[in-house]
């Protein structure tokens, strides 16, 4: 199912794992229409398997579900090593305090209690996928600026000689990088505070 019109590209694949048909259907219908991507799933394991597959860009993850719930769901995406990163709002019925916590403390990106306001649904959505988009940008620099350190060493050993042009290139390259991760960390913190308002 996707809302993006003909020819357009979606804005991103959610997948929805809630095992009440009428609030799953409910949830894909508003994001189908806001121009996501969405798949369905019924129950923990299925979502597990869908991931599995073809890892989508977010998972909307009830709580309560027979079978596996939904923080056993999430504590398995956690410990995956290919979906460690991926973002999971948990949307579920349980608004105690201790549940929330117990879910991000559990590696929850966000929490909503239902009913849900559809309209605030999307916009955890969307600032949940731009706060993964900013990791990945950090950790794909993070490790850019790791092979540059690398190279600055072997250049280093090899040219013996700490002023030389290819030094001061890398140096250069490595200090850009550096002031690079740090606007990512402040533009990532500042949409983490985002989710907390």
């Amino acid at each position: 199912m996707t809302g993006a019109p003909s020819g357009e590209t979606p804005e991103a694949t959610i997948l929805v794992c809630d095992d009440k048909n009428d609030t799953r259907e409910a949830i894909i219908s508003y994001l189908d229409f806001e121009g996501f991507e969405v798949r369905r799933a019924e129950n923990g394991e299925q979502a597990l398997e869908m991931i599995k597959e073809s890892q989508p860009d977010l998972v909307l993850l009830d709580g309560m579900m027979p079978g596996m719930d939904g923080l056993d769901v999430l504590k398995t995406i956690r410990t995956t090593a290919e979906t460690s990163y991926l973002p999971v709002i948990m949307v579920t019925a349980r608004g105690d305090t201790s549940d929330v916590a117990r879910a991000l403390k559990s590696g929850a990106t966000d929490y909503l209690v239902k009913p849900v306001q559809l309209e605030l649904l999307v916009s955890r959505v969307r600032t949940a996928l731009r706060l993964a988009d900013l990791e990945a940008d950090r950790r794909a620099l993070q490790e850019r600026l790791k092979r540059l350190n690398i190279l600055t060493d072997l250049t280093l050993q090899v040219v013996g000689v700490e002023g030389s042009e290819p030094v001061r290139r890398a140096a250069e390259e490595m200090r850009a990088l550096i002031a690079e991760l740090l606007r990512l960390e402040s533009e990532r913190d500042q949409v983490a505070d985002t989710l907390t308002d």
